[in-house]
């Protein structure tokens, strides 16, 4: 009887064991989804799926942020001029085309005058390295501005040093990777520093992204740092439906066209967009061809929409979905268990880890489905489901070599 108590208990402790390491595991993996959905990039080439899942979830009207129509669209695509280039000793090199600064001045002019625009989001970026004689009108009428943003690429560059519009510079850019060569997530916060969105929706509603050890928070809210876009807002029309302009030509629609007064009024309390809506800012993405002042604009919505922070309800799916797939391997009931033995007359071990795969890979895709579809957020399938895979198969090996060690 003592005996018997003992073994019980033995059973006991190694069951509650068990629980614990599924539990552990559990939460662990969750941390890992996690600093995942906090990388700028997929680890997969997934955009096709990506795709497919933003048509039904627009066909299905499922989570659909609105988009803000009370906009002012610039393009300075067909307004160039060209500045000389010159190498590392002064000696010329040739010509490049920039935007014209002599009419971005012109333009700044007049709506500084009056500040009666709501916020100037400039996907222009005003490099030193290229000098006009606009430059200095340029620089000193964007120092008097208020509410404007300007961009600039590389992140390794000292904004206040390398452009004329000084401390109002933030970065823009997005990551590839040799798998993935389309923009994926939009970035808020890159290596330190604030993103065009980011501090455009922090300027206009005083709002907070930081981060606290490996997480992030907005405004005090769990959330994640980068962010596969909704895009509630697309126009890249030229004219609407009843042939009203949608998307004007800085040079011929506006200083050629309009009065001061006239432009003032067509930007008075609305967010102005300027940027190359036709030619050379133009990127790939889940919806299309975009430019890049748009895909800035949709991620400055995605802040105002709360769409970076994660629902509690949804953490709690994903930690119960890997518990299970957790205990299922602990406990010896892997996915190809449930396939009959006769099926493996040969001990094929690679068409098992191959089955097993598929598998895990076809319940996180069901799971990413919901997440993406009815939150916004995009599990990284491969690396959860290959982890998984990796897992069965040590527990299998390591069951099996106890099954076959001789008794004493």
């Amino acid at each position: 009887m003592f005996y018997t108590i003992v073994h019980w208990i033995k059973q006991q402790k190694t069951l509650l064991l068990k629980w614990l390491l599924c539990i552990f595991h559990a939460t662990l993996l969750l941390v890992v989804s996690y600093l995942l959905w906090n990388k700028s990039y997929s680890w997969g080439n997934e955009n096709e799926l990506l795709r497919k899942l933003y048509t039904v979830q627009k066909i299905l009207n499922i989570n659909q942020p609105a988009g803000d129509e009370n906009v002012v669209l610039i393009n300075v695509s067909f307004d160039k001029e060209l500045v000389e280039i010159y190498d590392e000793y002064e000696i010329p090199m040739g010509t490049i085309d920039i935007t014209d600064r002599s009419k971005l001045y012109r333009l700044f002019d007049v709506l500084g005058k009056e500040s009666s625009y709501k916020y100037i989001l400039c996907d222009i970026s005003l490099n030193k390295k290229y000098v006009t004689d606009s430059d200095s009108l340029l620089e000193n009428r964007i120092e008097t501005m208020q509410k404007i943003r300007f961009a600039h690429v590389d992140d390794e560059e000292n904004p206040e040093g390398g452009s004329l519009a000084g401390e109002k510079t933030s970065y823009v850019g997005y990551t590839k990777t040799f798998l993935v060569d389309d923009f994926f997530k939009y970035e808020f916060i890159h290596r330190g520093q604030p993103t065009l969105a980011y501090d455009m929706w922090k300027d206009l509603t005083s709002g907070q992204m930081e981060r606290k050890g490996f997480s992030y928070k907005l405004n005090g809210k769990m959330a994640v740092n980068s962010v596969i876009l909704s895009f509630p807002f697309i126009e890249t029309r030229l004219y609407d439906e009843e042939g009203n302009k949608t998307i004007y030509n800085l040079g011929e629609d506006i200083l050629n066209s309009m009065a001061d007064e006239d432009i003032v009024a067509l930007c008075a309390d609305k967010i102005v967009l300027i940027g190359s809506f036709f030619e050379q800012d133009i990127h790939t993405t889940v919806v299309g061809e975009l430019p890049g002042v748009l895909i800035n604009y949709n991620a400055y919505l995605a802040l105002l929409n709360n769409d970076p922070r994660i629902p509690k309800l949804m953490l709690l799916l994903i930690f119960v979905v890997y518990f299970i797939m957790t205990s299922a391997i602990v406990f010896s009931k892997g996915l190809t268990d449930i396939i009959p033995d006769r099926l493996f007359k040969i001990d094929i071990r690679f068409i098992e880890i191959i089955l097993t795969w598929f598998g895990y890979t076809f319940i996180m895709m069901l799971l990413c489905v919901l997440c993406y579809l009815f939150v916004g957020v995009y599990l990284d399938i491969l690396i959860i489901a290959s982890w998984f895979t990796f897992l069965e198969t040590i527990f299998k090996i390591l069951n099996s070599t106890r099954r076959l060690k001789p008794t004493n």
